[in-house]
């Protein structure tokens, strides 16, 4: 079952023969980085002396928002490519290393790039790798939440098994700082919510921790 379910799944299909076209056989790596929301986007929020993107745009306007808001996203995805190229030089067996940032279709809104790669991880990918402060991220958490559904391996920026209980515990932390700085955490809190429905765990007690949980 996807999460994501737009009226026209059809509008998906080019963009995933496109992908077939050029990818080599087998199954690649996907790496999640922010790219429209995160702790960087964060940091320029506060910078105008604000919390939210309804808060920044009315502020500045919408050109000069859209303006910053391109700004912030060119430069996530030099992040993106970085994290993707650092991946790919560990690899010696040729394995495919996906990089999100690049791809960009006129008109689409969050549900159909989320609907994209919720297809492309479930169909086409063998593990997913996650950059440095992913748990800040509304896409990167949405990822793992596909990626644990689809029982695919989830991985940290270096490499190392990032156990589901463990990455719940870090979106939950994650939330608990921003809701802390008053930064909106709606998006967040929901897909924070599918990946502990989907791990079948309640919130811990004060003082235990999800690390302490047996692993999968």
């Amino acid at each position: 079952m996807k999460f994501t379910k737009l009226d026209d799944p059809t509008i998906l299909a080019p963009y995933l023969s496109a992908f077939d076209c050029v990818r080599k056989p087998g199954k690649g790596i996907y790496c999640s980085s922010e790219l429209t929301s995160g702790r960087r986007w964060n940091r320029v929020l506060e910078q105008h002396g604000v919390k939210s993107d309804s808060a920044l745009k009315e502020k500045l306007g919408a050109a000069d928002y859209g303006r910053c808001y391109q700004m912030n996203m060119e430069s996530n995805k030099g992040w993106s490519a970085r994290f993707a190229t650092i991946v790919r030089h560990s690899q010696n067996d040729g394995t495919d290393v996906i990089d999100p940032g690049p791809l960009k279709v006129p008109d689409w809104k969050q549900d159909q790039y989320y609907a994209f790669w919720e297809t492309l991880i479930r169909t086409h990918v063998r593990e997913v790798r996650f950059n440095q402060d992913w748990q800040f991220s509304n896409g990167c958490t949405y990822e793992f939440a596909v990626a644990f559904d689809t029982r695919i391996p989830t991985l940290d920026s270096e490499g190392t098994e990032l156990n589901p209980y463990a990455a719940v515990e870090l979106v939950q932390k994650a939330v608990a700082n921003l809701k802390e700085d008053g930064f909106d955490t709606t998006k967040l809190e929901k897909h924070l919510q599918l990946m502990e429905s989907l791990v079948s765990i309640k919130l811990p007690e004060q003082g235990s921790s999800y690390q302490d949980r047996p692993n999968f």
